[in-house]
């Protein structure tokens, strides 16, 4: 973890080969690294006054070290075509240093670095798909309401669930930022010590070089150029088993169920009653796939005990607040009240997920309809490269003439067919019969492949589950 630390190297010494210097510069120019990288080396004491402003040459202990300071600098400058200096320039330095040269020729490497080129405008295209991807991570983590508060709730309800103890929350101190000022300090969760098939969620914690157990955090920020806490995100063993068990229990039989489909919570951000209904959406295909699921939510105020609907974007404005409260059930008694209240609200919200369920069934059409698209072109594409890939592969290549035997008494020459030789040309002709067949049969998987895309897009069918309810009550109604 060099480069989260030190950002100044010293050569004491110069190497010939510059890929020696090269990876020397990498232990702290490499990924991760954000501050500027400076490298030095020292001189002669009479460098300065004897630098040659045209390319140096070696033999004294100044020329020397002009001649590696030139190699360095032009290494730098191809750095970007090459990658790394390459053995071309590294066999002139020595040769250099040898006597045996006087001047670098970089032309030689022009042919490897045209390739390099394409090397690296595919990184740099990685890299774009990588930062558009990040962005598409942020937007469903926003659009999907997995805030680093709601994976804490979801993690430690499930391990109350499951008989374990809570998380502990601890405070670690800040570390100090890129401009030396320390940061402020973050929380952090310490992992219970868990027992059975839980345990192997405590894979991962301890540090690998200090074997000491680190805390968890849910905040991507948090977690950001620090190894001293693990990331705990949605395929974390811990957090992928807490949500196994959460949607275990939400469709579990209800004699069997621990985990209460209604709730009555308290909130001091809202000044009129709130009642929301959580139900999973699913669209299957014609082939009963899964094309699509979400959690819808709807609901509405109550006034004078009747449902008043909300938009969806209402609705989202007002649990706003009260999603990032902390938890407080409303007292005992308003349970009898509500439970008489809940059949007038029944049908209303039941007809609300329908209609809610209709609605964003339409507006995923769209996505489904591109992404079926996108199937086709993307298998199209492959068939296309490997029926190129075949083909070329299949063009006629000559053949040598097989080794004749002379006959010394006049008679026709006789071939000789060698045991290893012919062995080779039939494994050859069954390989070359294999990539026929396989090509003959591009056109018919093609079509095979694109009517299962249709067939399994076609007529898609939307489920609605309901899946959940919640009361908001506000504070002020609960003190009255």
């Amino acid at each position: 973890d060099l480069q989260n630390h030190c950002s100044r190297l010293i050569h004491y010494e110069i190497p010939w080969n510059p890929n020696r210097m090269e990876q020397r510069n990498g232990r702290v120019d490499r990924h991760g690294q954000k501050d500027l990288v400076r490298i030095f080396h020292f001189v002669g004491a009479g460098f300065h006054a004897k630098r040659i402003t045209k390319e140096a040459e070696p033999g004294s202990l100044e020329g020397d070290l002009e001649f590696l300071f030139l190699a360095a600098k032009k290494i730098n400058q191809i750095r970007e075509d090459l990658g790394s200096a390459g053995d071309v320039l590294a066999t002139q330095v020595e040769e250099a240093m040898l006597g045996k040269r006087k001047k670098l020729d970089v032309e030689t490497a022009k042919p490897r670095a045209s390739a390099a080129r394409k090397v690296l405008a595919f990184e740099r295209n990685l890299e774009e798909r990588l930062d558009s991807l990040v962005k598409q991570l942020k937007a469903s983590r926003d659009e999907l309401h997995i805030a680093p508060e709601a994976l804490e709730a979801a993690v430690n309800v499930a391990l109350a669930l499951a008989g374990h103890p809570a998380l502990a929350q601890v405070e670690l101190p800040g570390r100090p930022g890129r401009d030396g000022e320390i940061q402020k300090p973050v929380k952090a969760f310490r992992v219970p010590m868990l027992q059975g098939t839980w345990a192997a969620c405590l894979d991962g914690l301890p540090h690998p070089h200090t074997g000491e157990v680190r805390p968890i955090t849910f905040d991507h920020e948090v977690a950001r150029d620090r190894d001293d806490i693990v990331l705990a995100h949605l395929g974390h063993r811990l957090v992928a088993m807490c949500v196994g068990l959460l949607r275990a229990e939400v469709w579990a039989p209800e004699e069997q169920r621990k985990l209460s489909r209604v709730a009555a919570r308290v909130s001091a951000k809202i000044d009129k009653p709130l009642l929301v209904a959580y139900a999973r959406l699913v669209i299957l295909g014609g082939d009963n796939s899964r094309l699509h699921e979400e959690v819808l939510t709807v609901g509405g105020t109550l006034e004078r005990g009747r449902l008043v609907p909300l938009p969806a974007g209402e609705l989202a404005q007002a649990l706003a607040g009260p999603s990032r409260e902390t938890p407080r059930a409303a007292p005992k008694g308003m349970h009898a009240d509500l439970t008489k209240l809940w059949p007038q609200h029944k049908k209303g919200l039941e007809e609300a997920l329908e209609t809610r369920g209709a609605e964003r069934a339409k507006q995923v059409k769209k996505d489904l309809d591109a992404r079926r698209d996108k199937e086709i072109a993307d298998h199209s594409a492959i068939l296309k490269e490997l029926a190129k890939a075949l083909t070329l592969q299949l063009k006629p290549v000559s053949k040598a003439a097989p080794p004749r035997q002379l006959d010394l008494l006049g008679g026709a020459p006789v071939v000789v067919a060698e045991p290893e030789a012919a062995a080779d040309r039939a494994q050859d002709d069954r390989h070359r019969d294999d990539m026929q067949k396989r090509l003959d049969d591009i056109p018919g998987e093609l079509s095979r492949e694109n009517a299962a895309i249709h067939a399994r897009h076609a007529s898609p069918e939307t489920r609605v589950f309901p899946v959940a309810v919640t009361y908001f009550l506000p504070s002020s109604m609960v003190a009255r």
